[in-house]
């Protein structure tokens, strides 16, 4: 897919993504039911997850305000923010932020910028799956923000942010 990137996620990832979800749909902040994202990444895991953890495939560019495109994903923008939420409510906080950054690389389209030098080292995919593949990601996307001239992101939790901005512009 010409309009997609695949994200390397590990198994133990994987399954605490799933509890951070299943705690967040007792909260009564995700849609319960078989369409709900819960079931869905449960679906994911239990087809694709092996060993070495499974593959996912999301839109290279999402535009703001979670419009999507209209090709089919295995998760949309919207999915990967309702995944920082939920690790941001329920999980590590390093965890939340590396998700949180891979939303805003979707939303910023950096991450057309980060993958050429990840192809460097023989990646065709954003690797969340190691040390080295998220320390490679977590680089890119600061040396991004130095480059705009981002110096440090607010020390709020995800959910305020994004609250905050939806006030903002609202």
């Amino acid at each position: 897919m010409d309009n997609a990137i695949r994200v390397r996620i590990d198994g133990p990832q994987a399954l605490y993504i799933a509890d951070c979800l299943r705690r967040e749909r007792q909260a009564a902040h995700l849609p319960l039911g078989p369409g709900s994202l819960v079931a869905y990444w449960q679906q994911l895991i239990e087809e694709r997850l092996d060993g070495d953890g499974f593959f996912l495939w999301v839109p290279l560019h999402i535009a703001p305000h979670g419009a999507e495109l209209a090709e089919s994903y295995d998760l949309t923008g919207n999915d990967v923010l309702d995944i920082a939420i939920a690790l941001s409510d329920w999980g590590y906080d390093h965890m939340a932020r590396l998700w949180a950054q891979l939303y805003a690389s979707l939303a910023w389209n950096v991450a057309r910028e980060i993958l050429p030098a990840g192809l460097m080292r023989g990646r065709e995919y954003i690797d969340l799956s190691t040390i080295g593949g998220r320390r490679f990601f977590e680089n890119g996307m600061h040396r991004r923000d130095r480059e705009h001239g981002i110096s440090k992101r607010p020390p709020m939790s995800l959910r305020e942010q994004f609250v905050f901005a939806q006030r903002r512009e609202g």
